[in-house]
């Protein structure tokens, strides 16, 4: 009687066990689903801005910027549902030429959210997944419309913000940064201490002109907050330049 209780308690277990890994699969799929149907709607206004730029400008559309390094030929980022760093270039491209054109500013933001190492040591790479499926989501909720964000690497996100100064996104910044931590403090209780991200800024023009260039500055101006204080807000090129010479 009592291993046939065993055995009853161990198949129930078993089938709960299964029941919410079945849930938390599909979870993921539809939240999955629901980031690419964004993401496509996002590069389908990305491709509309170029061929408006063309016809302004009476020329034939730019042709598709060819990035050296590898990538899939999809416009997406499967794991997060996201633009990919090709996106990105195709993007950046459209928007520098109507910044230029309309001479708007246009700022790039460098998000780099930090500990997914510690987050997989202490509770699992499924949950680091998640968490990282979660962040994407919650960064892009922050955003305008028409605002860009692409996620280039496993812990870094790239946004292109058009019609944008410098002085404009400190608020930005720091919904960008709460929507993170929000997430880490809720599921992460033994990170609550961590500093979780960083994010720098560069301004189109003025910090640079190409993309690469204008990431260059955005992340040297994150590693600097984050080699000195926990970050705040973002870090101005100009100002951590100046630093160097005082």
């Amino acid at each position: 009687m009592l291993e046939m209780q065993n055995f009853t308690i161990t198949i129930i277990g078993g089938l709960i066990a299964a029941a919410f890994g079945l849930y938390l699969y599909l979870s993921s799929s539809i939240r999955r689903l629901n980031l690419e149907v964004t993401s496509l709607k996002l590069m389908l206004e990305a491709e509309t801005a170029r061929r408006l730029i063309a016809e302004e400008c009476q020329v034939e559309p730019a042709p598709v910027f060819e990035y050296r390094g590898e990538f899939t030929d999809t416009l997406i980022d499967s794991f997060s549902g996201l633009p990919n760093e090709r996106s990105l270039h195709q993007f950046f491209v459209a928007e520098a030429n109507r910044a230029k054109r309309h001479k708007y500013k246009l700022m790039v933001l460098s998000i780099e959210i930090k500990n997914l190492d510690l987050i997989g040591e202490n509770y699992g790479y499924f949950a680091c997944d998640q968490f990282l499926q979660e962040a994407a989501e919650a960064l892009r909720s922050c955003l305008r419309a028409y605002d860009f964000l692409a996620r280039c690497s496993a812990n870094k996100f790239v946004a292109i913000l058009p019609e944008t100064a410098n002085e404009d996104i400190s608020g930005l910044v720091l919904r960008l940064r709460d929507s993170v931590e929000r997430l880490i403090y809720r599921r992460f209780t033994k990170l609550t201490n961590e500093e979780s991200v960083y994010i720098g800024s560069a301004e189109f023009g003025q910090d640079g002109e190409g993309l690469e260039e204008l990431l260059f500055v955005a992340e040297l101006a994150a590693q600097s907050c984050s080699d000195a204080i926990p970050v705040t807000g973002v870090v101005d090129i100009r100002d951590y330049q100046s630093s160097l010479h005082s």
